[in-house]
């Protein structure tokens, strides 16, 4: 490295000696009280933004209420009213994962959208993300490029951060909040506990990697899922549509099995988790600041729920695969592919009538 480092271990290493235990660790230099006022806010956007688009089921509310006429009159109401594009009796699984194809739509092309803007490709520099392909060692989720320094911008942990990452971030972490307080205005299925561990585990993730610093692993980590979940909440949403619109259900199918497959397994594999996992690697672009995963703040925390993630998406393609053999049979019978995770696909309760006596 010659003269000069590429990251800011010394720099933190010399100030965390005179630092308590919660210093230490907030790390991100731009994190601020403000940022409770701006979660707050986008939450509350948030919330709101899904009730005026998708509404809640609105057999859990009381008809009388206000709610239940604005939640029976969403925009995405309007638009099927207009276009009868959602199955009888399926409106609500439609507009939820139409919401959810928005998010991730929005998420993964804003995102997207960061990421070329750092590449290096757009005006041919050795921006970190073509560095990351150059090298598959990790370092450049942690250090700057030559280009960088000569910019005077520094590496972890006091990496510089834009403002568009930045408040990314927060909307992030107050979106999936959001999703965690839908999940009470929901019929409860069978994996509620599933998904409220799930968005928990989300925001906490989101949270440390804020607050760690760890933003440029953190926007690959959404990058290679959003891109997936989009093809995912797309093909959902033509599933719960009327025959005419699923023309291209069985192509955006293929898309997010072939998808999964290559940005879940194989990109975040070899590119992410293998890379931050080898400490003797580690130790060469560190300047000998990081020996053990000890002398990281957080310790083996990241590297443990990198893993366990890895782990979860083994265990999820394995269900996809058993799940596009169904898709393949129904597909061929032009049958409805079933939502595992509810017992009852449709929106209102079917109340069966007790059989009389003597029959």
């Amino acid at each position: 490295m010659g003269m000069h480092y590429l990251h800011t271990l010394d720099e933190y290493f010399a100030n965390s000696k005179n630092r308590g235990f919660i210093e230490s660790h907030i790390i991100n230099p731009k994190i601020s009280r403000w940022d409770i006022l701006f979660f707050m806010l986008f939450f509350l956007f948030m919330t709101v933004l899904r009730f005026l688009v998708a509404g809640v089921q609105s057999d859990i509310i009381n008809k009388e209420s206000i709610l239940y006429n604005i939640c029976s009159n969403t925009l995405l109401d309007k638009l099927n009213k207009k276009w009868e594009i959602s199955k009888d009796g399926l409106i609500y699984k439609w507009k939820e994962n139409f919401w959810f194809a928005l998010w991730h739509g929005f998420s993964f092309v804003y995102n997207f959208i960061l990421l070329l803007s750092m590449s290096g490709y757009l005006n041919n520099t050795n921006g970190w993300i073509k560095m990351c392909f150059k090298e598959t060692t990790g370092k450049w989720f942690f250090l700057v490029t030559e280009e960088e320094f000569m910019e005077n911008k520094r590496g972890w942990p006091y990496m510089y951060i834009n403002n568009y990452v930045y408040y990314f971030y927060l909307i992030q972490m107050s979106f999936w909040t959001s999703c965690l307080f839908y999940l009470k205005y929901e019929k409860k299925r069978k994996d509620f506990y599933v998904f409220v561990l799930h968005h928990l585990s989300t925001i906490l993730l989101l949270l440390y990697s804020h607050i760690m610093n760890f933003w440029r692993i953190g926007l690959l980590i959404l990058f290679v899922h959003d891109i997936v979940d989009v093809a995912l909440y797309i093909s959902k949403t033509l599933n719960y549509s009327n025959p005419k619109y699923q023309k291209y259900l069985t192509t955006f199918y293929i898309l997010f099995v072939f998808s999964y497959f290559f940005f879940r397994i194989i990109l975040y594999l070899f590119y992410i988790v293998i890379p931050l996992s080898n400490m003797n690697v580690i130790k060469t672009y560190t300047d000998g600041y990081v020996t053990s995963y000890s002398d990281i703040p957080g310790g083996v925390f990241p590297v443990f729920f990198l893993w366990l993630l890895m782990v979860m998406h083994f265990y999820w393609f394995f269900l996809i695969l058993k799940m596009t053999r169904v898709f393949i049979i129904n597909s061929s019978k032009n049958e409805q592919i079933q939502d595992i995770r509810s017992d009852d696909e449709s929106d209102t309760k079917i109340i069966k009538k007790a059989p009389r006596k003597g029959k």
